[in-house]
């Protein structure tokens, strides 16, 4: 009698079949998994090298902005000055000046000292009397000096350095 256990020669070479095609797809698996070890080592380089790269650009950025405020704040603290050193008119429609400020302000000046009732007399809000209008008077012969110093001088004393 023959036993039952025993693989017959068929079974044998169909179990030979499939260790074979099972021994080929782990093959195929392993395959497949040193390349996606690969990737996964060539993504954390690249991760690595951003995460470096992002330390130093943001060590750049804090300084960018601590100038940029240096900046703003001396661009602000210019303008503020600027705006202190500005002639004040009172009295005069906005825009009757033009384009040439120095212009009107000397044709007004021959006309209001011919009439000096005609000079505008500054005063606080209480009616007082703020600036004399020979101050004011004063005030635009140094605006025009300073004028002609800038447009005039200047230019000529750059050149002879």
């Amino acid at each position: 009698m023959q036993c039952c256990w025993l693989p017959s020669h068929k079974s044998r070479n169909m179990l030979d079949a499939e260790i074979e095609a099972v021994g080929s797809d782990i093959a195929l698996l392993c395959q497949d998994l040193r390349k996606a070890v690969e990737q996964i080592t060539e993504a954390e380089t690249r991760v690595s090298g951003v995460e470096d790269s992002v330390g130093i650009l943001q060590e750049k950025i804090n300084k960018l902005e601590a100038v940029t405020k240096e900046l703003t704040l001396r661009a602000e603290d210019t303008e503020g000055r600027a705006r202190c050193n500005n002639l004040r008119f009172v009295g005069f429609l906005k825009g009757c000046e033009g384009q040439l400020v120095d212009t009107f302000l000397a044709k007004w000046l021959c006309s209001a000292t011919n009439q000096p009732d005609v000079l505008p007399l500054i005063r606080d809000g209480q009616g007082t009397l703020v600036v004399d209008p020979l101050e004011l008077a004063h005030r635009f012969e140094m605006f025009f000096r300073a004028t002609y110093a800038r447009q005039e001088l200047l230019p000529h004393a750059s050149k002879k350095k």
